[in-house]
């Protein structure tokens, strides 16, 4: 299945080396509890998927994504209903548009050989060697697929010491 994955021009690199393997898939904002999954979403515009608010772009590239359908790609609707409270899928969609029906969640490792194309959405144009577009001095880490939970713990620690005021 072709899907989209936004992300920012810093995140290339890493995701060059080690493919797509986090995001945050909140089940309860309450209680900042959630899952690790890669939001991918069916709709080519980067607008009405939440992606505002980072230290980096996250519209800045367009990523196309083949994946099986089916299990572990599941539709937002589909995996949210009885997994995420009303509040949390009502603050989520609420903030994000009515793009909500065109996001799909991956739930393991998107290898980079199944990111097909790149795109620079200021331009249009395709990156052709994407994987070093962007220098390495200036890019994020990617994380590994098998430093997920560790990552989701330490993303979780600063949402919480965010909140206290810390």
């Amino acid at each position: 299945m072709k899907l989209f994955h936004f992300t920012s021009l810093a995140h290339l690199n890493g995701i060059h080396r080690h493919g797509l393997t986090i995001g945050d898939v909140p089940t309860c904002l309450e209680r900042q509890t959630g899952k690790i999954g890669v939001w991918l979403t069916t709709n080519p515009a980067p607008d009405g998927h939440g992606l505002e608010g980072s230290a980096v772009d996250k519209k800045a590239v367009r990523l196309t994504v083949e994946v099986p359908a089916g299990p572990p790609l599941w539709q937002w609707d589909d995996w949210a209903e009885g997994r995420v409270t009303a509040f949390t899928r009502h603050r989520l969609e609420q903030a994000r548009g009515d793009a909500a029906r065109t996001w799909y969640i991956f739930f393991g490792w998107i290898k980079p050989e199944a990111i097909t194309e790149a795109v620079l959405m200021r331009s249009g144009e395709p990156i052709a060697a994407w994987g070093t577009y962007y220098p390495a001095q200036d890019s994020l880490p990617g994380v590994p697929y098998w430093r997920r939970e560790a990552w989701q713990k330490q993303m979780l620690k600063k949402v919480r010491q965010a909140i206290n005021g810390r």
